[in-house]
């Protein structure tokens, strides 16, 4: 995984996971809970840790990123991991972040919501910030997202003053308001950046992260049916997780470097033959992958 973790960049989103019907009330173990990292521009889980029975993803999410290399990546996370010591090692480790806030914040919360209310009412006069504004239409559903970022050393200054949070260059605001014929619901986040002057990332970055949400966890409760089979042997199911995953990867691998194209559902006779060559190949079978 190490070779394809090095040509990572964009977004690389972390979140949760619990695996509902993984427990075993018998012998008193809880569900499994897996912390993942999904690479939103290659569609891709780069790793995953197993959040112990005693602790959350507070302290799962510094052990993952240590497994990956994040130079040129923004790191986006729940308010879960909007943690000064996580955006600290974000930074460390040559990324970005862009964290979402929220109640669990306590004061940082309500001065960034108060900051962007003031903004809004003196339409952000004197207060250097970004704006910009997608619009997506699909399935009958419109969905209008209005993204500002405040950049402005003097209000950043006020809401750390003692320069706790590493990195923090901008704060973030995301209003949503989706429409389905005449129900409208309006919803709006607040986030923390370590980067400027770029709202059009910002607004990429945190629409990419609901990749995890679309793409991994409802593809398996829906297609792998994750949740529905009750598994009493957690170590095992840990273990196939990690090589299910590692399958995929070294297939996503092969697929580029040998410009295999596949079509959903199928692959072409010849696209199997160049395959099942390489997987049968001296050289590949030597390898070891988990």
């Amino acid at each position: 995984m190490r070779s394809l973790n090095e040509k990572i960049a964009g977004v690389v989103a972390l979140d949760g996971k619990t695996l509902r019907r993984s427990h075993d009330a018998a012998n008193g173990k809880k569900a499994l809970h897996m912390v993942s990292a999904w690479a939103a521009e290659n569609r891709l889980v780069l790793a995953q840790v197993a959040v112990d029975e005693k602790s959350n993803e507070i302290t799962a999410i510094p052990e993952l990123l240590k497994l990956l290399a994040l130079e040129g990546c923004i790191v986006t996370i729940d308010a879960i991991g909007t943690q000064r010591a996580i955006a600290a090692q974000i930074i460390e480790q040559n990324g970005d972040y862009a964290l979402a806030l929220k109640e669990n914040q306590g004061n940082l919360y309500e001065n960034v919501k108060d900051t962007f209310a003031l903004a809004c009412k003196d339409h952000f006069r004197d207060i250097e910030h970004q704006f910009y504004e997608s619009i997506e239409k699909d399935h009958g559903r419109l969905e209008i997202r209005k993204h500002w970022m405040i950049d402005d050393l003097e209000q950043l200054t006020y809401l750390d003053q003692e320069g706790r949070w590493k990195g923090l260059q901008a704060i973030g605001m995301v209003v949503s308001e989706r429409r389905i014929g005449l129900e409208v619901t309006t919803e709006t986040r607040y986030y923390l950046l370590s980067f400027a002057r770029e709202v059009q990332r910002f607004a990429t970055s945190i629409r990419s992260h609901w990749g995890i949400e679309n793409s991994v966890h409802w593809v398996l409760d829906v297609a792998f049916r994750e949740d529905e089979p009750p598994h009493h042997n957690q170590l095992f199911l840990t273990k196939a997780l990690t090589l299910y995953y590692s399958i995929c990867a070294i297939l996503l691998i092969i697929f580029r470097e040998n410009k295999i194209t596949i079509s959903p559902g199928k692959i072409s006779r010849e696209a199997m033959r160049t395959l099942c060559g390489i997987l049968t190949s001296p050289h590949f079978t030597s390898c070891t992958c988990v």
